[in-house]
Order: structure tokens, then C-alpha cells, then sequence
């Protein structure tokens, strides 16, 4: 028997929350002892009532701020103590036999570190959720627009659009949305950086566990139903400036200094207006919108 906590950070996840807690009690975990972990960042919606009293199994932890999803995954593993901890999004739902597979795969392969496994949208698709170590020049194709033109000639920084998921295989990064990991290994290097609020979290701890002699591993024999963006599709300004302010944090955790000052200027030189284009052209002036209030979010945060 092996014990696993789940850790969910929620914030107004809606009915998602609800339907994945439930398709977690519904899953096969008979050879296993569970706790699982709802971390609430000051949700404003009715997403947390929906669970008082649902299995003595769930322990609902709430928060007076958003503390964002690396902190409040590190406040989730300190109320455990489980030999395995697992990091679940809550606008994902897992299958039958998700999570007793994925704990019996990192049982027989001790050498793996980090477990992955496949997502599939509302229409059965494969989503891409594995990413590369963003590099200089990875970095600059995404902020051109190369990667999104050109993808086989100009690979993106991140997210590994040019491969189809459907082969099992070692890779630098699995998305944090299913991300199965030992204690041990995670305490040992001290859980997530909590100068990540959201996002890239997950890449910076994927990388500390490589460099430590780790290693990640993407099971595409074991799946889950991701809907993605659960929780950040109403907020995209908001968003977008999320995702720019972790990036540019993890330029300068692992970039060099000439490297990540050139990648700060472009991507409010270059790569601000080719968004505000795209946007518009998508989306017309709310789309607009949000990418200048995405950037002006980030401008006033480097103030």
C-alpha cells in the first residue's frame, strides 16, 4: 500500500472543482491511502460549499489572499506527509485508474523522478502538455512570432508543439496540472519557488529536479481530461500579465544578464505590438484591450 496526498489549489473554479474532486472519490484507490488537499485562494464564488462534508478524505485549507499556485501548493504538502504527493488541477477529471497507475509506475521505476501523463480535451484530442527548457533563442522565435509562423523551423520557447504527445518519453518538463512527484524529492529541493504566482512554477521546479539528477518522465499510457484554462479564461489581461511576469522572473533566475535585459526590451518592443495585432485581428478591441491591460499590469508591477 502506498499513500499519496492530492493537492488542488482552487481559485472560483466553479463546478470544475467539484467534478474533479468527485471523479478523484469515484477513482479506483483501493491499494491506496489518500488525503487530498484543497487549497482555496479567496475564491469569491460558491466553488468550496459545493464540498463541505463530501469525504472525510478532503480537507479544505482557505486563504485570506490569493497567495497564487506555487505557495499555496507548498502550504498543501506541509499539511501532509504522504510518500507521494500529487499536484491536480481543478478543471481536470481523472480516469478510473489515473492516479493507481501512475503511483504504481513510479513504484517500479524508481529512477523517475517527475510522472506525466496524457491530456485530452471535451473532443478527445490530445492536448500539448510537455515543455522544453526555455532557451535565448527559443525565446526570441516566440517573441517574432517565428514559432507560432514556422514551428518545425522555429521551435517555441516552452510548450512542445512539435511533437503529438502520443509516445511515452523522458522531457524536460510535464505541465503542473498533473504532476506526480515522491516527498523526498520534492522537499529536497525545497518545493516550489514562491516567487512564481502562477505560472512557470512548474518549469523551474522540473529543472532544479534535472539539475539535482533527476529525471521527468510523460506517460502517455495513462490519462486525464483537461479542459484548460478553468479558473483564468474570463481574466486574459490579467493573465497574460501573469505569465509575462514569471517569464521574465525566470530570465533572470537562469539567463544571463545581457540576455535577459535584450528579452525584457523586446518583449515590450516588439513582442507588445505583434499581440496587439493578433488580438485584434482575432478578437477585435476587447481582445485588444486586454493585452494592453495585461501590459500595463506588468509595466506598473516593474515600476
Amino acid at each position: 500500500m502506498c499513500a499519496i496526498d492530492i493537492v488542488i489549489v482552487n481559485w472560483n473554479a466553479g463546478d470544475l472543482l467539484l467534478n474533479c474532486v468527485k471523479s478523484v472519490l469515484k477513482s479506483d484507490l483501493s491499494n491506496n491511502s489518500y488525503s487530498l488537499y484543497i487549497l482555496d485562494n479567496n475564491s469569491t464564488d460558491s466553488s468550496i460549499s459545493h464540498l463541505e462534508n463530501i469525504s472525510n478524505n478532503v480537507h479544505i485549507i482557505r486563504s485570506n489572499e490569493n497567495l497564487g499556485f506555487g505557495k499555496a501548493c507548498n502550504q498543501g504538502v506541509r499539511n501532509g506527509n504522504s510518500k507521494y504527493i500529487l499536484f491536480l488541477n481543478p478543471d481536470t477529471l481523472v480516469e478510473q485508474m489515473t492516479i493507481t497507475d501512475s503511483v504504481n509506475f513510479l513504484e517500479n521505476n524508481p529512477d523517475i523522478t517527475i510522472l506525466g501523463c496524457k491530456h485530452y480535451d471535451e473532443n478527445g484530442k490530445t492536448r500539448i502538455s510537455c515543455s522544453r527548457f526555455p532557451t535565448f533563442r527559443h525565446s526570441l522565435n516566440d517573441i517574432f512570432g517565428l514559432s507560432k509562423i514556422l514551428p518545425k523551423l522555429f521551435k517555441p520557447a516552452t510548450l512542445m508543439t512539435d511533437w503529438d504527445h502520443m509516445e511515452s518519453k523522458f522531457v524536460d518538463q510535464v505541465m503542473g496540472a498533473f504532476f506526480l512527484i515522491r516527498r523526498t524529492d520534492f522537499e529536497k529541493v525545497k518545493g516550489f519557488d514562491e516567487q512564481f504566482f502562477v505560472y512557470y512554477e512548474d518549469s523551474d521546479l522540473a529543472r532544479r529536479i534535472i539539475n539535482n539528477g533527476g529525471s521527468v518522465f510523460y506517460n502517455s499510457e495513462i490519462s486525464i481530461f483537461h479542459k484548460g484554462m478553468g479558473t483564468t479564461k474570463e481574466i486574459s489581461g490579467r493573465r497574460l500579465f501573469y505569465s509575462l511576469r514569471s517569464q521574465l522572473k525566470y530570465h533572470r533566475k537562469y539567463f544571463n544578464v545581457y540576455q535577459r535585459i535584450l528579452l525584457a526590451v523586446l518583449i515590450h518592443s516588439v513582442e507588445f505590438p505583434l499581440r496587439l495585432l493578433q488580438a485584434f485581428l482575432k478578437e477585435g478591441s476587447s481582445g485588444a484591450r486586454e493585452v494592453i491591460r495585461g501590459f500595463i499590469l506588468l509595466h506598473s508591477q516593474n515600476s
